[in-house]
């Protein structure tokens, strides 16, 4: 279901296979996931999500999630009052996604198939549609460096606002993916690229 760029990325080119056996993402159906899934988003984001409602208080406009895949924190939002769409070009985790959606966010979250990488497609659908701000958790990252500043770039022709979330290169995340250093790494045991920088490299090269 993936192009050739995003195969080459994930060992036998199948993210939904490799995100299955990581965790469980058919929250809609195993409750016990989907709580831990909200511990996660609290955690990171506080429980009462105070960061999405600094940034987007008005919850009846939509923002746009990238790399939507199984639902995640897009799921969590919908489910808390924000109304969004999730796009993504796997197939397949789109179809949990969905499950995820009508069950636990019922209205509230929409997801559709779209290459991210055909410009008609992505910002071509979505610019001019009144998007808030568009969302990506752990997605810019798996571009190549020389590639993110353009998809940034392209997000801010379909909404005024980005948030981004990506791990950044501390002891912990770099002990975490098994990198020795900062840069671009390929993990060994799934396949998955990742751009492992530090704050500042992402600050003057991505968003400065």
């Amino acid at each position: 279901m993936l192009g050739q760029r995003e195969c080459g990325m994930v060992k036998g080119g199948e993210w939904y296979n490799y995100f299955w056996q990581v965790i469980n993402p058919a929250f809609g159906v195993f409750p016990e996931a989907w709580e831990k899934w909200n511990k996660v988003f609290d955690t990171m984001y506080g429980p009462q999500a105070e960061f999405f409602n600094k940034y987007l208080p008005d919850k009846e406009k939509t923002f746009l999630g990238l790399g939507v895949g199984f639902g995640g924190m897009e799921l969590v939002l919908a489910s808390r009052g924000w109304r969004g769409l999730g796009i993504d070009n796997d197939e397949h985790a789109l179809l949990i996604a969905s499950q995820n959606a009508n069950i636990l966010a019922s209205n509230r979250l929409m997801v559709c198939h779209v290459d991210i990488y055909d410009k008609s497609q992505f910002p071509g659908f979505f610019s001019g549609k009144g998007f808030s701000a568009c969302l990506s958790f752990g997605t810019m990252e798996h571009f190549k460096p020389e590639e993110i500043p353009e998809m940034i770039q392209r997000q801010f022709q379909i909404a005024p606002l980005v948030i981004c979330m990506v791990p950044v290169g501390t002891e912990g995340t770099l002990k975490y993916f098994g990198a020795s250093d900062v840069g671009p790494y390929l993990d060994e045991k799934s396949g998955i690229y990742r751009v492992l920088q530090t704050p500042e490299w992402w600050e003057k090269n991505i968003f400065g």
